[in-house]
């Protein structure tokens, strides 16, 4: 077989010069180097021993590490997580991630994956924590066993994937974070009447130390704040003056739901008010806005290391209904006010899903059902399912003017409706009590939920029972719920 031609390379001359006195001064400085090390062992001199140990252990390293050629690097995990991967399974892989430096997240070619699955050409094993949930109410205690699990695969195990497995067989080693929910604030007709006797704090300020002080505290506000026009006493049309925004300051609140069917009652001005009011008081706000971008987008919060995610909707009638050019609030089409629309179901599906992957904690309320009924309709029940099977961690439901049912959906909670919180609905005793619903979670994961009951008084003024006074109405909602 015949040779290929070698075609010569031509080199400048300027080039040659420099590169010959290059090679010829690194070969004079590695025989100074060599003849100054042996030169140092003859003579045991202590400074020249001191030049080439410094040398050696110092210079070469660092130069080999800066340019790539250093031969110990530490190796370098490439992980995965699947998007179906359960929560708390999630945020634990990712707080591990985040703490060790010799992991990376990777989205190819992945050394570690966690999936719902197994996964050809991978080892597996099946990691399970197994969580417990505190129930309180009142005198009675219940504790639920909420199990995470996931997929650990790997091409090969090692101490490494040991230590991974071992973090996320662990419920709970983060600060609690804390999280409570109200039902439906009314702060109109005759509670106006109370306001103008007993002043704006009136209706909020036996039932504000059991609301307040919570990392989150949220409650639907069910009426426009505005001082545009008269407030009507009476009605269906709702409106409190401005300084109603003190009473929810109060309260502790530092997110209203505005999905519902009486936030919109006096049109667009007065719905933008109360917007511009929340704004200037630093109260966030969801479900509605200046726009349907706005009102239908998710809110975020994190409290320390775990970002919360909020979606709101209403599906009573009466709303305005935010478009691309006009305010109002993120309406759905569902049973009874409408016939169940699967496209809005899809949406509201396909946004969960969305909000799921910025959010470790997500919470959609709903504005819905059927009024003065204690159980949820089917068709609310089959909505709030697939909500939870898109992403959605806990749901909570205003409007039936009742409390109704808590259900344990899996790992998940849904409490259907809460009741009436500010409300001047006096006529029969389910009307008028309400529960307040406080959560405390580690990491990703509710671990305690307590339940404290009240009765609204003076048409206005919900006060919590004292001692276990209420004990008969947290009896009924365990009796009515599906834990």
């Amino acid at each position: 077989m015949e040779k290929p031609d070698v075609v010569p390379v031509e080199i400048a001359p300027g080039v040659r010069i420099a590169l010959t006195g290059f090679v010829r001064g690194v070969s004079k400085a590695t025989r100074w180097f060599a003849s100054s090390v042996a030169s140092a062992f003859r003579t045991r001199r202590p400074l020249a021993l001191l030049v080439v140990a410094i040398v050696l252990l110092v210079v070469v390293p660092f130069v080999l590490k800066a340019t790539g050629s250093w031969p110990f690097r530490p190796r370098i995990y490439g992980v995965n997580i699947s998007s179906t991967v359960d929560t708390l399974m999630r945020f634990r892989a990712e707080r591990f991630l985040a703490s060790r430096p010799d992991f990376e997240y990777v989205s190819e070619k992945p050394d570690i994956l966690l999936c719902s699955q197994p996964t050809k050409g991978f080892n597996t094993t099946l990691v399970v924590a197994e969580c417990p949930v505190e129930v309180h109410a009142g005198e009675k205690e219940i504790t639920l066993m909420n199990k995470h699990e996931c997929m650990l695969s790997y091409r090969e195990r090692d101490k490494a994937v040991d230590e991974m497995e071992k973090y996320l067989r662990v419920c709970g080693d983060t600060p609690d974070v804390t999280f409570t929910a109200i039902g439906d604030i009314l702060p109109a007709r005759t509670v106006i009447k109370m306001m103008d006797l007993h002043g704006v704090n009136y209706p909020f300020e036996r039932a504000a130390p059991y609301v307040r002080g919570a990392d989150i505290v949220c409650g639907d506000l069910e009426c426009p704040l505005s001082d545009r026009y008269e407030p009507p006493t009476e009605g269906m049309y709702l409106l409190a003056p401005s300084e109603t925004i003190n009473g929810l300051k109060l309260l502790g609140l530092n997110l209203v739901t505005l999905a519902n069917n009486h936030s919109s009652n006096f049109g667009e001005d007065a719905f933008t008010d109360t917007l511009d009011l929340l704004k200037a008081n630093s109260l966030e706000y969801v479900g509605g806005g200046m726009d349907r971008a706005e009102a239908y987008s998710p809110k975020y919060r994190d409290v320390r290391g775990l970002r919360f995610g909020f979606l709101d909707y209403n599906a009573i009638i009466g709303a305005l209904d935010a478009t691309d050019a006009s305010p109002g609030v993120a309406n759905i089409h569902l049973w009874p006010s409408f016939d169940d629309d699967p496209e809005d179901i899809e949406m509201v599906t396909d946004e969960i899903v969305e909000a799921k992957r910025e959010a470790d904690f997500l919470v959609v309320f709903f504005h819905w059902g059927k009024e003065y009924q204690q159980h949820p309709l089917d068709s609310v029940k089959q909505v709030a399912h697939k909500a939870c099977d898109a992403g959605a961690d806990l749901i909570i439901g205003t409007h039936p003017h009742c409390i109704q049912t808590i259900e344990r959906y899996g790992n998940k909670f849904i409490f259907y409706s809460l009741g009436n919180f500010v409300f001047d609905q006096m006529t029969e005793e389910k009307t008028r009590t309400g529960i307040i619903v406080k959560l405390a979670l580690q990491g990703a994961m509710i671990s305690e939920i307590n339940i404290i009951p009240y009765m609204i008084h003076d048409y206005c003024q919900p006060i919590v029972f004292e001692g276990n006074t209420g004990q008969y109405v947290l009896d009924e909602v365990l009796e009515i719920s599906e834990l």
